[in-house]
């Protein structure tokens, strides 16, 4: 069997790597598609080296030139295809490789967990075989967003849950390695909003380097992590905040950090799964599966203020063995998302 593999971002490299793993141990070939962002390029090459790759396209920010980039990699995407004739396609609701797998007749499983995303919703669930959510997304509101009830599968627990099982070494910035080695340092990661995408366009970058600031002077020794959308001015920020150049591990990184503060999604609910006291200061309606951890006690949620941030990050900086329990306790609960997505697998080839 041929699996078609789309990697739409970093987080998608870091979800479908098991997944990935346990179809070429149950002899699956796997074939993967990619396009230009982030530290997706960069992902695919540390944990998909091992089979056939093709980096087609690139990420756009305006309207018009998601528009533009769409219409180009179905173009590029449907003549691979037709070529390299996979048997399924597993993607976090690509639009363009949905569409493609759909006008080639390839049977495909849409992953997905934002339920305040109606534009990639509406443009993969109608398109889908499989639809497969988190029990925390609405079963209704994919239902009115175009899946059929009949072809929805709910698992337990967040999608992060895959991110737990991926390793590679990780090369921290030298400032980092020390303050995490050093008992009188305290380290701070902080992520921005998902400030070019369709479903958030702000950012939240300048309230985190304030927030940075004001704790800061509040716990005096502390190296601040900051992992911006794009190269922006936040990556020639000096001092205590540190942008890194190379690709991290971060879920090695987050077991070890003494706080989260999340202006997104994945970073911070993985944060929060492996036990780090966590804020979400995500600036539009919460998505579910935040709500989720939220709702659970694994998450805190603020407005984008930088004092209110502030005055929970240090309520809850020192409180890392209880965030620990909770989530250790959550992860018994959960279900694997790469179990259900393997078996639907193959009901479906």
């Amino acid at each position: 069997m041929k699996v078609w593999i789309e990697l739409a971002n970093a987080p998608h490299c870091l979800f479908f790597y098991p997944v990935k793993k346990k179809l070429m141990e149950l002899g699956c070939e796997i074939v993967v598609t990619y396009r230009s962002y982030g530290y997706t390029s960069a992902l695919v090459r540390k944990l998909y080296s091992d089979v056939n790759c093709w980096r087609i396209g690139r990420h756009e920010k305006t309207l018009k030139g998601k528009l533009i980039s769409y219409a180009r990699r179905v173009r590029d995407l449907s003549s691979l295809i037709s070529k390299v004739n996979p048997d399924v396609l597993l993607t976090k609701a690509s639009p363009d490789a949905t569409r493609v797998a759909f006008g080639l007749g390839i049977p495909s499983i849409v992953i997905y967990d934002n339920d305040k995303n109606p534009h990639q919703c509406k443009l993969t669930f109608p398109l889908a075989d499989r639809v497969i959510l988190p029990e925390c997304f609405p079963a209704e509101k994919a239902v009115e967003y175009g899946a059929r009830m009949e072809n929805i599968r709910a698992i337990k627990g967040v999608l992060e849950v895959n991110h737990l099982d991926v390793t590679f070494e990780n090369r921290l910035p030298t400032r980092v390695q020390r303050a995490l080695e050093s008992e009188n340092s305290r380290v701070i990661a902080m992520r921005d909003s998902p400030n070019s995408s369709s479903y958030c366009s702000v950012s939240i970058g300048r309230v985190l380097c304030e927030a940075a600031e004001k704790i800061s002077k509040s716990i005096g020794k502390a190296v601040f992590i900051m992992f911006p959308r794009e190269r922006t001015y936040l990556s020639r920020i000096n001092g205590n905040i540190i942008v890194p150049r190379r690709v991290v591990n971060t879920i090695q990184l987050f077991r070890r950090i003494d706080l989260m503060i999340g202006g997104g999604g994945a970073m911070t609910r993985e944060a929060a799964l492996v036990g780090a006291p966590t804020i979400s200061c995500y600036p539009m309606e919460q998505v579910a599966p935040t709500r989720e951890l939220a709702n659970r006690g694994l998450i805190e949620e603020c407005r984008v203020d930088p004092k209110e941030i502030v005055d929970v990050g240090l309520e809850i900086i020192d409180e890392k063995p209880e965030y620990a329990e909770r989530a250790s306790r959550y992860l018994r609960e959960c279900g694997k998302p790469s179990e259900a997505i393997i078996e639907e697998v193959f009901k479906l080839v």
